[in-house]
This record gives structure tokens, C-alpha cells and sequence, in this order.
């Protein structure tokens, strides 16, 4: 996942928001909720970052997501 300027970062934020199920972010030892900003800003960007989305078949924020998917 690919978070490197705050716009991004708001931009993700503000899509899981709209979903209302459970969204993690990790980075390393730390995990942080994806609806949380100053979550996500707490996190070292420059370091690869993973997600997970307790969800069932989200076609849909996978695909307001991708932008920001990296493999």
C-alpha cells in the first residue's frame, strides 16, 4: 500500500470511512485503524505498509482503493 503524501492519505481515509466495517493498517510492530488519520500520519510512510478489511466480498472498496494498492 502506497500512502506517500498527506492528500493520499486523507483521500484513503476518508473512503474507509464510508464503509462500516473494520479496516487495519501495519506497519512493522504498529497497527492503526485506516479511519483515523492521525493514525495513518503516525505511521512510517516510507516503509511499506499492509492492510486488512474485515469485509465479506467488497468489490466495491477494493476497486476505490486500488489506486492506492502496491504488490
Amino acid at each position: 500500500m502506497s500512502l506517500s503524501t498527506i492528500e493520499q492519505v486523507k483521500a484513503f481515509c476518508d473512503i474507509c470511512n464510508e464503509h462500516d466495517f473494520d479496516i487495519d493498517l501495519f506497519s512493522g510492530k504498529y497497527i492503526v485503524n485506516a479511519k483515523s488519520i492521525m493514525g495513518i500520519l503516525s505511521l512510517d510512510l516510507s516503509k511499506q505498509v499492509c492492510m486488512k478489511a474485515l469485509c465479506d466480498g467488497e468489490h466495491e472498496f477494493l476497486s476505490q482503493i486500488r489506486d492506492y494498492i502496491t504488490m
